[in-house]
């Protein structure tokens, strides 16, 4: 079987022997970045979207991205290329790189750059046509934190969410912002079907501006169904004809129960599957 390859700065290297200095502020402070991609007939989906958001956090939090996005994106290329996959799940990492003793954000002439790729698990179909099941979790996001808004490296209260409704019997966590209004899932942005309106919380709340959230709304304005950007109470779920999560690897994922209690008939809705159709046709054709 060939090894499987990696980018670190720049350079192609087997995956198992990349090597990153136990200096490395991402490793030892947890002060980095990343964006993880979906390939489709061995393109990036929604690519420039994804690198957009990856330099702008960068520019949030003062780690300064020498390489031009076309430069990113010709290596995540290179790197797809390489290890032979049409499908499959691309992480592009990014760090300030070594530690020079400073406590603040400040910037530094040599990031980290690290980029893999790797087969798509087969879980992410079968749960896709299974649904998934949600609990909430004890874990709340504050709008007055600016890391919910960006993908970090530091995902401690995510997997603290995660963990949390593993234990109480969930497949996913249903994260609350202060106030007790829905906020997202540990892995993704979070939608609710009632009454024919698509409901799903504003990006003025501690949620992710997720790339797959975009095109979702998209896909739904082009169905004629009303959007609703706006905060809910987590109880619409047990009301809800549907409800999914949605992320760029898993696409689209129907929420059959929520808090020990059926969303909609329990089973995969009509509407989740309709835009997860489109979604895919999207890709596919690779607008």
């Amino acid at each position: 079987m060939a090894a499987a390859w990696a980018l670190l700065n720049g350079e192609m290297v087997e995956a198992g022997n990349a090597r990153v200095s136990v200096d490395d502020r991402g490793f030892i402070l947890g002060d980095g970045l990343f964006e993880t991609m979906r390939a489709y007939g061995g393109r990036l989906f929604r690519l420039a979207a994804h690198l957009e958001r990856l330099y702008a956090s960068g520019a949030a939090f003062n780690i300064r991205l020498p390489w031009p996005p076309e430069q990113m994106a010709g290596m995540a290329g290179r790197l797809l290329e390489k290890n032979g996959l049409d499908s499959a799940r691309v992480r592009i990492t990014v760090t300030r790189g070594r530690h020079s003793g400073a406590m603040s954000l400040a910037p530094t002439e040599s990031p980290t750059l690290f980029i893999s790729a790797e087969p798509l698990s087969d879980q992410i179909a079968a749960r896709a046509e299974r649904g998934i099941k949600l609990m909430t979790a004890a874990v709340r996001f504050s709008e007055n934190n600016p890391t919910f808004r960006h993908k970090t490296l530091n995902r401690l209260p995510h997997l603290a969410a995660r963990t949390q409704a593993e234990a109480a019997g969930g497949d996913e966590a249903l994260i609350l912002d202060e106030r007790g209004n829905a906020a997202c899932c540990s892995t993704g942005n979070i939608f609710a079907l009632q009454y024919g309106q698509l409901f799903t919380p504003p990006l003025t709340g501690p949620i992710l501006p997720g790339i797959t959230r975009g095109v979702i709304l998209r896909l739904a304005a082009e169905e004629n169904i009303p959007i609703r950007e706006n905060y809910f109470s987590p109880l619409i779920l047990a009301g809800a004809d549907e409800a999914f999560m949605t992320n760029s690897i898993q696409e689209i994922v129907p929420v059959v129960e929520a808090n020990h209690r059926p969303v909609g008939s329990g089973r995969p809705g009509p509407v989740a599957s309709m835009l997860l159709e489109k979604y895919r046709k999207a890709a596919d054709e690779m607008e």
